[in-house]
Protein backbone atom coordinates (compact mmCIF):
# COMPACT_ATOMS: atom_id res chain seq x y z
CA UNK A 1 0.00 0.00 0.00
CA UNK A 2 1.70 3.24 -1.14
CA UNK A 3 -0.06 5.21 1.63
CA UNK A 4 1.72 3.15 4.29
CA UNK A 5 5.17 3.87 2.92
CA UNK A 6 7.41 6.09 5.02
CA UNK A 7 11.11 6.62 5.64
CA UNK A 8 10.85 4.99 9.07
CA UNK A 9 9.09 1.90 7.71
CA UNK A 10 11.60 1.49 4.89
CA UNK A 11 14.48 1.93 7.36
CA UNK A 12 12.95 -0.68 9.67
CA UNK A 13 12.60 -3.13 6.77
CA UNK A 14 16.22 -2.49 5.74
CA UNK A 15 17.45 -3.11 9.30
CA UNK A 16 15.43 -6.33 9.49
CA UNK A 17 16.93 -7.61 6.25
CA UNK A 18 20.41 -6.72 7.45
CA UNK A 19 19.85 -8.58 10.73
CA UNK A 20 18.98 -11.74 8.82
CA UNK A 21 21.57 -11.62 6.04
CA UNK A 22 24.30 -9.91 8.04
CA UNK A 23 23.92 -11.86 11.27
CA UNK A 24 21.52 -14.77 11.45
CA UNK A 25 22.96 -16.26 8.26
CA UNK A 26 26.07 -17.26 10.20
CA UNK A 27 23.93 -19.34 12.57
CA UNK A 28 22.32 -21.13 9.62
CA UNK A 29 25.73 -21.94 8.11
CA UNK A 30 26.91 -23.27 11.48
CA UNK A 31 23.87 -25.54 11.79
CA UNK A 32 24.45 -27.15 8.39
CA UNK A 33 28.17 -27.41 9.16
CA UNK A 34 27.47 -29.27 12.42
CA UNK A 35 25.05 -31.55 10.59
CA UNK A 36 27.75 -32.32 8.01
CA UNK A 37 30.29 -32.95 10.75
CA UNK A 38 28.00 -35.42 12.52
CA UNK A 39 27.20 -37.32 9.31
CA UNK A 40 30.53 -37.21 7.48
CA UNK A 41 32.85 -40.22 7.60
CA UNK A 42 35.87 -38.19 6.49
CA UNK A 43 38.79 -38.94 8.80
CA UNK A 44 39.97 -35.31 8.99
CA UNK A 45 36.59 -33.69 9.65
CA UNK A 46 37.46 -32.76 13.27
CA UNK A 47 40.23 -30.48 11.99
CA UNK A 48 37.75 -28.43 9.93
CA UNK A 49 36.31 -25.36 11.63
CA UNK A 50 33.84 -24.43 8.88
CA UNK A 51 32.92 -25.61 5.36
CA UNK A 52 31.17 -22.43 4.20
CA UNK A 53 32.78 -19.12 3.33
CA UNK A 54 30.48 -16.10 3.15
CA UNK A 55 31.99 -13.86 0.49
CA UNK A 56 29.43 -11.15 1.18
CA UNK A 57 26.04 -10.92 2.83
CA UNK A 58 24.05 -7.82 3.58
CA UNK A 59 20.95 -5.94 2.56
CA UNK A 60 19.14 -8.52 0.47
CA UNK A 61 22.04 -10.17 -1.34
CA UNK A 62 24.58 -12.86 -0.54
CA UNK A 63 27.28 -15.07 -2.01
CA UNK A 64 28.47 -18.22 -0.26
CA UNK A 65 31.17 -20.72 -1.22
CA UNK A 66 30.96 -24.29 0.03
CA UNK A 67 31.14 -27.99 -0.86
CA UNK A 68 28.74 -28.90 -3.63
CA UNK A 69 27.06 -31.65 -1.59
CA UNK A 70 26.03 -29.28 1.20
CA UNK A 71 25.00 -26.25 -0.87
CA UNK A 72 21.51 -27.59 -1.73
CA UNK A 73 20.87 -28.25 1.98
CA UNK A 74 22.15 -24.81 2.93
CA UNK A 75 20.05 -23.10 0.27
CA UNK A 76 16.93 -24.90 1.46
CA UNK A 77 17.68 -24.04 5.09
CA UNK A 78 18.16 -20.35 4.24
CA UNK A 79 14.87 -20.34 2.33
CA UNK A 80 12.94 -22.00 5.17
CA UNK A 81 14.44 -19.75 7.86
CA UNK A 82 13.88 -16.61 5.79
CA UNK A 83 10.21 -17.44 5.17
CA UNK A 84 9.73 -18.04 8.89
CA UNK A 85 11.58 -14.77 9.66
CA UNK A 86 9.21 -12.84 7.36
CA UNK A 87 6.14 -14.62 8.78
CA UNK A 88 5.63 -16.30 5.39
CA UNK A 89 4.77 -12.98 3.75
CA UNK A 90 3.87 -13.92 0.14
CA UNK A 91 5.42 -10.69 -1.17
CA UNK A 92 8.88 -11.32 0.33
CA UNK A 93 10.77 -14.19 -1.27
CA UNK A 94 14.20 -15.54 -2.11
CA UNK A 95 15.59 -16.45 -5.52
CA UNK A 96 18.80 -18.48 -5.67
CA UNK A 97 21.35 -19.75 -8.16
CA UNK A 98 23.99 -22.42 -7.50
CA UNK A 99 27.02 -22.87 -9.75
CA UNK A 100 29.18 -25.99 -9.44
CA UNK A 101 32.87 -25.83 -10.33
CA UNK A 102 36.22 -27.42 -9.56
CA UNK A 103 38.16 -26.30 -6.44
CA UNK A 104 40.72 -24.21 -8.37
CA UNK A 105 38.14 -22.37 -10.47
CA UNK A 106 38.60 -18.56 -10.11
CA UNK A 107 36.20 -17.06 -7.56
CA UNK A 108 35.47 -14.03 -9.73
CA UNK A 109 34.33 -16.23 -12.62
CA UNK A 110 32.35 -18.49 -10.30
CA UNK A 111 30.54 -15.47 -8.86
CA UNK A 112 29.55 -14.30 -12.34
CA UNK A 113 28.39 -17.79 -13.27
CA UNK A 114 26.34 -18.05 -10.06
CA UNK A 115 24.81 -14.69 -10.96
CA UNK A 116 23.69 -16.07 -14.31
CA UNK A 117 22.10 -19.05 -12.55
CA UNK A 118 20.29 -16.60 -10.28
CA UNK A 119 18.96 -14.74 -13.32
CA UNK A 120 17.38 -17.97 -14.56
CA UNK A 121 15.43 -18.13 -11.29
CA UNK A 122 14.36 -14.51 -11.56
CA UNK A 123 13.34 -14.89 -15.21
CA UNK A 124 10.90 -17.64 -14.21
CA UNK A 125 8.86 -15.50 -11.80
CA UNK A 126 11.32 -15.72 -8.88
CA UNK A 127 10.67 -17.80 -5.70
CA UNK A 128 12.89 -20.45 -7.28
CA UNK A 129 16.33 -22.03 -7.17
CA UNK A 130 18.44 -22.91 -10.20
CA UNK A 131 20.84 -25.82 -9.71
CA UNK A 132 22.13 -28.75 -11.78
CA UNK A 133 20.82 -27.09 -14.94
CA UNK A 134 17.20 -26.88 -13.79
CA UNK A 135 15.02 -24.22 -12.19
CA UNK A 136 12.43 -25.25 -9.63
CA UNK A 137 10.12 -23.63 -7.11
CA UNK A 138 10.95 -23.77 -3.42
CA UNK A 139 7.35 -24.72 -2.70
CA UNK A 140 4.50 -25.59 -5.05
CA UNK A 141 0.86 -26.65 -4.86
CA UNK A 142 0.70 -27.78 -8.49
CA UNK A 143 3.87 -29.78 -9.03
CA UNK A 144 7.06 -31.17 -7.58
CA UNK A 145 9.22 -28.75 -5.60
CA UNK A 146 12.86 -28.46 -4.59
CA UNK A 147 12.86 -30.32 -1.26
CA UNK A 148 11.04 -33.28 -2.83
CA UNK A 149 13.62 -33.46 -5.62
CA UNK A 150 16.47 -33.27 -3.12
CA UNK A 151 14.92 -36.11 -1.08
CA UNK A 152 14.52 -38.17 -4.25
CA UNK A 153 18.18 -37.51 -5.07
CA UNK A 154 19.17 -38.91 -1.68
CA UNK A 155 17.05 -42.00 -2.37
CA UNK A 156 18.64 -42.53 -5.77
CA UNK A 157 22.06 -42.24 -4.15
CA UNK A 158 21.00 -44.81 -1.56
CA UNK A 159 19.85 -47.22 -4.28
CA UNK A 160 23.22 -46.86 -6.04
CA UNK A 161 25.16 -47.19 -2.79
CA UNK A 162 23.26 -50.34 -1.80
CA UNK A 163 23.66 -51.86 -5.29
CA UNK A 164 19.90 -51.83 -5.85
CA UNK A 165 20.31 -49.68 -8.96
CA UNK A 166 23.36 -49.20 -11.19
CA UNK A 167 24.74 -45.72 -11.88
CA UNK A 168 24.13 -46.43 -15.56
CA UNK A 169 20.38 -46.45 -14.85
CA UNK A 170 20.53 -42.94 -13.37
CA UNK A 171 22.73 -41.79 -16.26
CA UNK A 172 20.07 -43.24 -18.55
CA UNK A 173 17.39 -41.11 -16.90
CA UNK A 174 19.30 -37.97 -17.86
CA UNK A 175 19.73 -39.19 -21.43
CA UNK A 176 16.04 -40.03 -21.74
CA UNK A 177 15.12 -36.64 -20.30
CA UNK A 178 17.07 -34.95 -23.08
CA UNK A 179 15.93 -37.38 -25.77
CA UNK A 180 12.24 -37.01 -24.98
CA UNK A 181 12.23 -33.21 -24.54
CA UNK A 182 12.06 -33.13 -20.77
CA UNK A 183 8.99 -35.36 -20.70
CA UNK A 184 6.95 -33.37 -23.22
CA UNK A 185 7.34 -36.31 -25.61
CA UNK A 186 5.34 -39.08 -23.92
CA UNK A 187 7.28 -41.77 -25.69
CA UNK A 188 9.56 -41.53 -22.67
CA UNK A 189 7.10 -43.77 -20.78
CA UNK A 190 7.83 -47.10 -22.57
CA UNK A 191 11.53 -46.17 -22.64
CA UNK A 192 11.59 -45.74 -18.85
CA UNK A 193 9.62 -48.95 -18.29
CA UNK A 194 12.16 -50.82 -20.41
CA UNK A 195 15.05 -49.36 -18.39
CA UNK A 196 13.34 -50.28 -15.12
CA UNK A 197 12.80 -53.89 -16.17
CA UNK A 198 16.35 -54.15 -17.46
CA UNK A 199 18.15 -52.54 -14.51
CA UNK A 200 16.03 -52.89 -11.35
CA UNK A 201 15.78 -56.46 -10.12
CA UNK A 202 13.79 -55.75 -6.95
CA UNK A 203 10.11 -55.75 -7.93
CA UNK A 204 8.97 -53.42 -5.13
CA UNK A 205 11.68 -50.88 -5.94
CA UNK A 206 10.83 -51.13 -9.62
CA UNK A 207 7.20 -50.27 -8.88
CA UNK A 208 8.22 -47.44 -6.56
CA UNK A 209 10.44 -45.89 -9.23
CA UNK A 210 7.77 -46.40 -11.87
CA UNK A 211 5.33 -44.47 -9.69
CA UNK A 212 7.80 -41.62 -9.10
CA UNK A 213 8.95 -41.31 -12.70
CA UNK A 214 5.75 -41.99 -14.62
CA UNK A 215 2.46 -42.09 -12.72
CA UNK A 216 3.14 -39.48 -10.01
CA UNK A 217 1.07 -36.41 -10.89
CA UNK A 218 3.95 -34.14 -9.82
CA UNK A 219 6.08 -35.45 -12.68
CA UNK A 220 9.46 -36.27 -11.20
CA UNK A 221 10.80 -37.20 -14.63
CA UNK A 222 10.27 -33.65 -15.90
CA UNK A 223 12.68 -32.41 -13.23
CA UNK A 224 14.98 -35.44 -13.08
CA UNK A 225 18.10 -33.30 -13.64
CA UNK A 226 18.30 -32.25 -10.00
CA UNK A 227 17.92 -35.63 -8.22
CA UNK A 228 19.85 -37.61 -10.86
CA UNK A 229 22.77 -35.17 -10.95
CA UNK A 230 22.89 -35.08 -7.15
CA UNK A 231 22.93 -38.89 -6.88
CA UNK A 232 25.56 -39.33 -9.60
CA UNK A 233 27.92 -36.75 -8.13
CA UNK A 234 27.56 -38.07 -4.63
CA UNK A 235 28.08 -41.70 -5.64
CA UNK A 236 31.04 -40.83 -7.86
CA UNK A 237 32.88 -39.10 -5.07
CA UNK A 238 31.87 -41.64 -2.45
CA UNK A 239 30.55 -39.02 -0.04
Amino acid sequence: NPKRKSISRIAALSRSMDIFFGGYLNKICNEIFEQWKNESKWEHKDKVKQIFYIVYSGGDDLLIIGPWSEMPKLALKIQDEFKAYTCHNPDINISAGVFLCKPKYPISLAAKAAGKELEHSKDKKRKRITIFGDTIEWQSTSGVYFEELLDFGEKLYGYINQKDAPRSFVHGLLRKHKQFKGGDDYRFIPAIIYQLVRNIKNKDLREELKSKLITDKNGYFRNIKIPASYALLKSRRGE
